[in-house]
C-alpha cells in the first residue's frame, strides 16, 4: 500500500484517502479529502440578493468592475501603439481625483458609468498618465472624439 503526505495537515495517509487528479505525479491530489472539504467550507458567504450584500451583517468581497478594467487595458494598449508615456491609470482613482465631475461638461458623473477621457488624445500625441486623464460622460467623450477640449 502506497502512502502520501497531505499538503495541508502534514499527515501521512494511504493514496485512497486522496482525490483523483489526472495530471499529478501519483494520480491524486496534494491534499487529503478531509482537508479539501474543510478548505471549501472556508469560502465567505456571498448572497445573491443585492440588498443583502449591502447589509452590515453579511460578509461581501468587493470585486473590481470588469468594465473599468477592460477600458484601462485598452487605453494602455493604444498608448503602447503610439509609443507614448504609459502609467498604470486606475479609473476609480481618476474618478476620486476629480470629485466625480465630468471634465468636458463639468456635471456630475455616476461612478459605475463613465469614461476615462484623455485631455490631449493619444492620437494627437497625448500621454497615458494621471496628468492627462479626466472622467467624462460616455456621450461627452464620444462627441469629443480626438479633439483637444479641456475646461478644467
Amino acid at each position: 500500500m502506497q502512502t502520501k503526505k497531505c499538503k495541508i495537515c502534514n499527515e501521512i495517509k494511504s493514496l485512497d484517502q486522496f482525490g483523483k487528479h489526472p495530471t499529478s505525479k501519483y494520480g491524486c491530489r496534494p491534499e487529503c479529502t478531509t482537508c479539501r472539504n474543510q478548505e471549501s467550507r472556508r469560502k465567505p458567504y456571498v448572497p445573491r440578493d443585492p440588498e443583502k450584500r449591502k447589509s452590515d451583517n453579511h460578509k461581501y468581497i468587493e470585486k473590481p468592475n470588469a468594465k473599468l478594467l477592460h477600458r484601462a487595458r485598452s487605453m494602455k494598449r493604444r498608448a503602447y501603439k503610439k509609443n507614448q508615456f504609459i502609467e498604470d491609470v486606475d479609473p476609480r482613482v481618476v474618478y476620486q481625483m476629480h470629485g466625480g465631475m465630468c471634465g468636458i461638461c463639468e456635471e456630475f458623473v455616476t461612478e459605475d458609468d463613465f469614461h476615462v477621457d484623455h485631455r490631449i488624445p493619444l492620437a494627437k500625441g497625448g500621454m497615458h498618465g494621471y496628468v492627462n486623464v479626466q472622467p467624462a460622460h460616455p456621450s461627452c467623450n464620444l462627441q469629443k472624439k480626438d479633439k483637444i477640449i479641456c475646461l478644467s
